[in-house]
């Protein structure tokens, strides 16, 4: 994989956990209940900012990984992607205050070492 590949799939994993970091963020508004109206709450959910902001990094996440499938083997690419696990719950824990434990971090660890054992393979 060359390393603009690599790059970009990191680019990719940054636009993933901005994405649930930022709907997080807007289904956590003020009005986030859902209303008797399903239109209603429609209208309201692509109303804020951060839920708008989470569409926008998913739809450039789209098209970034569109170029690394161009350049980069699916079978090392898509693996490196799982890292958005390991950056969602760091995020999570910094930007949301959520309380993460021992397990999880494990978690974290191991997806991690399997990333470095399959991007040097």
């Amino acid at each position: 994989m060359s390393f603009k590949a690599l790059l970009l799939v990191f680019f990719c994993v940054f636009l993933d956990v901005g994405r649930e970091i930022s709907l997080k963020l807007g289904s956590r508004e003020e009005e986030t209940l859902t209303p008797e109206n399903p239109l209603i709450y429609l209208r309201n959910l692509f109303g804020k900012p951060f839920v708008i902001l989470g569409i926008i990094f998913w739809a450039t996440q789209v098209v970034f990984w569109i170029v690394v499938l161009e350049t980069a083997p699916l079978s090392v690419a898509f693996p490196i992607l799982s890292l958005c696990y390991c950056g969602t719950l760091l995020a999570s824990r910094l930007i949301l205050k959520e309380r993460v434990n021992r397990y999880k971090w494990l978690g974290a660890g191991l997806i991690t070492v399997g990333v470095i054992l399959i991007g040097s393979s």
